[in-house]
């Protein structure tokens, strides 16, 4: 992850919105006095990261400004030359808490825009990229990437437990442990189902062929008798039918002959009914005409009454509108005189205006002269109390503060070289006296190894010897033995009659012949082993001696070997110094301007310890010519400040002379007296003018007021007049609609009705329509219709009540019951179905658990073979990616590899003098232990000591290295840091220490892609090219771009 834009808004001190961009360099130094804000980007970019800062990750309001309601964060970075954003906001809530958005962007290099990234938009997502991405949780970034200030250390004071916490996240061990933990999971989960396959197969009992038989033989038998109940079931489900059919013509049968009753009692009440449906065709023919009628009768008389009182309104309205015409005459004409008197009024008000206008211009200009002629005066008193030669003052204090900046630049960089070369001599001089001492030990090592040999080779062949006495020395007394064996036994044949050992009778001079030999040869093989067994003491005694020499020698030659590999190692890690020192002196010299350069001697030095420049003289000199580069500043400072008070007078002046130039140009050549009395004057005249308009205007407002009066009520009149016109021309004609209406309806109006049509009143006309209805209630034209439908059908009923009562013969008495009468015994023989396929069922579950049983035993047998073989797989695989296997392994081989870049860190930061080593610790530490460190001062004796007892620019020194060496370990993997942030802590360093510190930290910048720097203190900061200045102003952080 590699920073490359902070901007913040209302967050702490920012009250402003700022941005920060790392583009262009890859060494930035933030620079500021204490509380200006440097560490508040650092709580930003945690806090848009993780949403945490230095106070937690609670009470996120106290991080917006306390004159803002809310606060935005946009932190630009790369991860894999791809470009992300992350955009944080939180407002305060109007019930005291606060609310927050997140989001991440990634940059479309085709077309630069910023592109949202799915589901980042809320908490879980945006948390989860980040630890997908970044890998590395606040505890961690704190610890390895971003030293806090005041924290520097805290992956030093952390437990071994916490550090191997870091460190897994840097090694991304948790991909590791995501495999074990899919692998264990897996092995877990295939144990449990091995356990249960073997627990089934216990639990299922075996299938014989004889319980296959009887299970078929069964569901034969229930098969059999389940068909025989249903052949008996449609057998009644047929009778059943016919009988429903029978019961069917059976009631149709019956409805005819109702239908038959009811046409004979219709032919009987035949003419009644023909009488009524006649005169219910003469009202519905008339009774609609003739209301239609007496209506229109209605509107006329009603239209003739509404005609004669518009009449009478007319009459009215015309004589009102005569005498509002009247008045608005006369009001008109007064209004036109009043409004030619204020015109007139209005022009010579105007006339005054302009030229007072014009007069009040010329006394404002005459003030200005005055007041710019006595400005004019005092600032060239002011100007008068400058030195005259100012400017070749700046001039060449502004050459010695340049002169002294480059000097205060130079100095540190040429303390460097000094002190690089100091260290270069020395180990020049160790290295010369270490090389001679080892010379001397390997001339005594050699001279005791010739001894040792000489003493190796005795030792070796009285081996040999004492080996081959050992053999002959067991033979001979073996021997011996045997013949002292063999002359007892002979001594016991004395008396016997025959030798047993040659057959011989074993006469006396046989035996004392036999004895003395075997006596002879007991006496010699007795000599020989004596002989032998003395030379055997004699070589022991010599392989004693020899030993002895060589465990005398041996541990001499240890001593001298374990002395010149301890020299040998020195001088080779003084020859790495050394090279280091050359290599250090070379790169500081690259850094010098090139006439520092040419006075060192120039770039291209075998040997830099020969160099004389700078000497101590010299090197003292520029110290104090670079030391009073501050008396310079304060005396630059004050005549600058001289300078641009010089210039503003000037600058002021030029427009005092400018304005009364300007204001010259068009005066009058009256005097100022005069011209004050005109104006006066004229102010007079305009005030009186203006109060005689304002009464006129007055009464000319009131006349217009009359008018629009007037106006409103001739309109009024005139809407009345329209809408009276109107509605007798709506009367007229709806009498001429209703005498049309009334002849349309009488031409209509059926014969028999004309001459009664004169004399029917409202009254009638009810009656008839009463009458109407109650032809409608009796149902009179329905029952007409049902009368002559009877006349057509009564025919057709005889004929189908015959058909009906042949087919009801038909039948069998068994089935003329009632169809309910079949549907118990259906019922029964379903019943004993139900319980048959019940039965038939059972059976055939029975016959498939029987097959499922043996089918089962033998899947499982398979299955569980099968799983056994997985297990063991997964098994060893779970083993092999567990903690203290493959996770161990890789933090070990991480730890050790960021120590060694630690130590190539801490040993040019220390001077040589202290390195790092790791503490094996107790036998059978796993994963959750890493980074137990010890530190190696070369200069107290090279015996390991905690961290805890390190000075506090030790710990500073170690913590710095210690997290270089993280990020260079880190910028290897697949998710590299590539960053490193240092927040404070080298107000602990001392003058040299901190030279050091500049000098590698300029050094690193090959390594790391982003390093970022804060400090207060001003010798530190001005040491780095590129940077930021924070500043605090009216309360908000400013932060501006420096480049040296």
């Amino acid at each position: 992850m590699i920073p490359r834009r902070v901007m913040l808004r209302g967050f702490l001190s920012y009250k402003e919105s700022q941005e920060i961009e790392f583009n262009t360099a890859s060494l930035w130094m933030l620079s500021g006095h204490n509380g200006s804000g440097k560490s508040t980007i650092f709580d930003a970019v945690t806090f848009a990261l993780f949403g945490c800062h230095r106070g937690g990750s609670q009470s996120a309001q106290d991080l917006i400004n306390r004159e803002s309601d809310r606060l935005e964060i946009e932190f630009d970075f790369l991860i894999n030359d791809e470009l992300y954003r992350i955009n944080r906001t939180y407002r305060r809530t109007t019930k005291g808490g606060g609310q927050g958005t997140q989001q991440l962007y990634r940059q479309d290099p085709r077309t630069a825009r910023f592109e949202p990234i799915a589901d980042t938009d809320n908490r879980k997502g945006f948390d989860a990229w980040i630890a997908e991405n970044l890998g590395m949780t606040y505890q961690s970034f704190t610890s390895s990437v971003l030293l806090l200030q005041g924290k520097a250390e805290r992956l030093l004071d952390a437990a071994p437990k916490g550090r191997a916490e870091v460190l897994a996240e840097i090694v991304d061990l948790e991909r590791y442990r995501k495999l074990f933990e899919v692998a264990d999971g897996k092995r877990r989960e295939l144990k449990q189902q091995l356990e249960g396959y073997r627990s089934r197969y216990a639990d299922l009992p075996e299938v014989s062929d004889a319980q296959l038989a009887e299970s078929q033989a069964a569901i034969d038998h229930a098969d059999q008798v389940r068909k025989q109940t249903q052949e008996r079931i449609e057998s009644l489900r047929d009778q059943r039918e016919q009988a429903i059919r029978w019961q069917e013509h059976s009631v149709r049968r019956n409805s005819l002959q109702t239908e038959w009753n009811h046409s004979q009692s219709l032919q009987k009440n035949a003419d009644q009914i023909e009488t009524n449906y006649r005169r219910l065709l003469e009202l519905s023919s008339g009774i609609h005409h003739l209301d239609s009628i007496i209506m229109a009768k209605a509107r006329v008389n009603s239209a003739e009454l509404a005609l004669k009182a518009a009449e009478n309104a007319r009459t009215t309205l015309m004589a009102d509108q005569q005498r509002l015409t009247e008045a608005v005459q006369f009001a008109t004409g007064n209004r036109d005189r009043l409004q030619s008197k204020l015109l007139k009024d209005q022009a010579k008000l105007a006339e005054i205006g302009v030229e007072l206008r014009t007069l009040s211009a010329t006394l404002e200009t005459l003030r200005h002269v005055d007041d710019a002629t006595s400005q004019k005066s005092a600032i060239a008193n002011q100007i008068k109390h400058f030195p005259p030669d100012l400017e070749e003052q700046v001039r060449l204090t502004d050459s010695l503060v340049e002169e002294r900046l480059s000097l205060g630049r130079v100095v540190p960089v040429l303390e460097a070289f000094e002190r690089e070369r100091s260290q270069l001599q020395a180990a020049l001089r160790e290295l010369k006296l270490t090389q001679a001492e080892a010379d001397k030990i390997r001339a005594s090592g050699e001279k005791l190894k010739a001894q040792h040999t000489a003493a190796k080779q005795k030792f070796e062949t009285a081996q040999l010897q004492g080996k081959k006495l050992d053999a002959d020395t067991t033979t001979a007394r073996t021997l011996a033995n045997e013949a002292y064996r063999a002359l007892d036994e002979f001594s016991r044949l004395d008396g016997a009659k025959l030798c047993r050992h040659c057959g011989q009778p074993l006469t006396p001079h046989h035996f004392a012949e036999e004895k003395a030999r075997r006596e002879q040869q007991a006496t010699q093989t007795e000599q020989t082993a004596r002989r032998l067994e003395l030379q055997q003491k004699a070589v022991n005694q010599e392989i004693q001696e020899a030993k002895e020499s060589l465990d005398r020698l041996e541990p001499e030659l240890q001593t001298l070997r374990e002395q010149f590999r301890a020299k040998s190692q020195e001088a080779t890690s003084l020859q790495r110094a050394i090279e280091r020192h050359q290599e250090q002196c070379r790169n500081v010299v690259l850094s010098l301007p090139a006439a520092f350069q040419q006075k060192v001697g120039g770039e291209d030095i075998a040997d830099w310890s020969l160099t004389k420049f700078p000497a101590p003289s010299e090197l003292a000199g520029l110290r104090r010519d670079a030391n009073d580069l501050e008396n310079l500043r304060r005396r630059q400072q004050e005549l600058a400040e001289k300078r641009r008070q010089l210039q503003l007078l000037r600058d002021r002046l030029g427009i005092v002379d400018e304005n009364l130039k300007r204001l010259s140009v068009g005066l009058p050549k009256e005097d100022a007296a005069t011209i004050r009395g005109r104006h006066a004057k004229l102010t007079a005249d305009e005030q009186t003018l203006t109060a005689e308009i304002r009464g006129v205007q007055k009464e000319v407002t009131a006349t217009q007021t009359e008018l629009d009066q007037l106006g409103r009520e001739m309109a009024r009149l005139q809407q009345q007049l329209s809408e009276n016109s109107q509605k007798a021309s709506n009367e007229t004609v709806a009498r001429k609609l209703a005498f049309e209406q009334i002849e349309r309806s009488r031409s209509a109006l059926p014969a028999v009705w004309h001459g009664r049509v004169e004399k029917l009143g409202t009254g009638d006309l009810f009656d008839l329509k009463r009458e109407l209805t109650a032809l409608k209630e009796a149902k009179t034209e329905e029952r007409n219709q049902e009368l002559q439908q009877v006349r057509g059908r009564l025919d057709a009923l005889k004929r189908e009540i015959e058909e009906l009562d042949g087919q009801l013969r038909g039948y069998p008495e068994s089935v003329r019951v009632p169809p309910e009468s079949f549907v118990k015994q259906i019922q029964e023989a379903r019943a004993a179905l139900t319980d048959q396929e019940r039965i038939h069922q059972q059976a055939m579950q029975h016959r498939n658990k029987l097959d499922d049983l043996r089918r089962q035993r033998q899947q499982l047998v398979a299955q569980t073979a099968d799983l056994e073989r997985d297990y063991h797989r997964h098994e060893s695989l779970a083993k092999l990616l567990g903690r203290d296997r493959l996770q161990r392994h890789l933090l070990r081989q991480a730890e050790q590899q960021i120590v060694d870049f630690a130590n190539a860190m801490l040993d040019r930061l220390s001077g040589g003098q202290l390195f790092l080593q790791l503490n094996a610790g107790p036998e059978g530490h796993g994963a959750d232990h890493a980074l137990e460190l010890e530190v190696v001062n070369r200069a107290t004796g090279g015996r390991g000591i905690n961290v805890t007892f390190l000075s506090g620019s030790q710990r500073f020194r170690v913590a710095v290295s210690l997290a270089l060496g993280i990020g260079q370990y880190a910028s290897k993997r697949h998710r590299p840091i590539e960053s490193v942030i240092i927040d404070e802590g080298f107000g602990c360093l001392d003058r040299q220490g901190r030279q050091t510190m500049i000098q590698e930290l300029q050094n690193l910048r090959g390594h790391l892609h982003c390093i970022l720097l804060v400090s207060h203190q001003e010798e530190f900061a001005e040491a780095f090219p590129d940077g930021y200045s924070f500043q605090l102003q009216d309360g908000s952080t400013k932060v501006s771009r420096i480049q040296r």
